[in-house]
């Protein structure tokens, strides 16, 4: 499985261009409440999902950062690497 780090606003963004030129591929959001958030992560993690895209935005990431503890990610894609120039923020550390 891979993820997708990007600002809020590209989310839906990224998941649309998956569905246009790589529709075989199982891609997931994590978006909306705490609760929704968690309980994808953790059908991804505990119940082996099946999908092979997870995409969320940093501020999500930050605010999720101990759901994704039992996570493994085979790449993890930054879009707009900017937001961890500065090694000592906290999305950087995330």
């Amino acid at each position: 499985m891979s993820m997708i780090v990007t600002p809020a606003s590209l989310v839906y963004n990224w998941r649309e261009e998956f569905r246009r030129f790589t529709p075989e591929l199982k891609v997931c959001t994590v978006t909306g409440t705490a609760g929704t958030r968690r309980d994808v992560i953790e059908a991804v993690n505990k119940e082996n999902r099946d999908v092979d895209v997870l995409i969320t935005s940093y501020d999500l990431l930050k605010r999720d950062i101990d759901a994704y503890e039992d996570a493994e990610f085979r790449f993890v894609v930054l879009d707009e690497a900017q937001y961890i120039k500065n090694a000592r923020t906290s999305a950087a550390q995330v």
